[in-house]
């Protein structure tokens, strides 16, 4: 059997990397952004490999990252992490659109990690965060 060896290594973060997304940026190229539970997120050049930018500002474990197109056409980043936190990027300058705070006490009935995170084509991720965060209000 022969094996396989990997197009591209990405070294940069200094813990476990927990999750990994994929995108295409606005300048056409594609791009990969992984979380880690050393706090930061990093964005990559798909092709070569290199790191582009390294995000930061949550204050815990990174353990859910997905990509969704903002109503400007543009990449939007969102993570999910230990610190009770889902944040929102921008994906072209790379700066923290919001922060969605007040999910402690459904993250302690998940055991305290938010873990997987998904956004659908077609959705509008602003309603449907705003739906499912008023009603974790309500459980408060």
């Amino acid at each position: 059997m022969k094996s396989s060896s990997p197009l591209l290594a990405l070294k940069g973060h200094t813990h476990y990397v927990l999750c990994v997304s994929t995108f295409v940026g606005s300048d056409g190229n594609p791009r990969i952004v992984s979380g880690s539970s050393d706090f930061t997120l990093k964005v990559w050049n798909g092709e070569s490999g290199l790191c582009e930018q390294t995000l930061q500002g949550h204050t815990d474990w990174l353990t859910c990252v997905s990509v969704f197109m903002g109503s400007d056409s543009l990449p939007r980043i969102v993570s999910g992490s230990g610190d009770t936190t889902l944040k929102v990027w921008d994906a072209v300058v790379y700066d923290m659109r919001s922060v969605v705070r007040g999910l402690k006490r459904k993250l302690e009935e998940l055991e305290d990690r938010l873990m997987a995170l998904e956004y659908s084509p077609g959705e509008n991720i602003a309603r449907e965060l705003k739906k499912d965060f008023d009603s974790l209000k309500d459980m408060q």
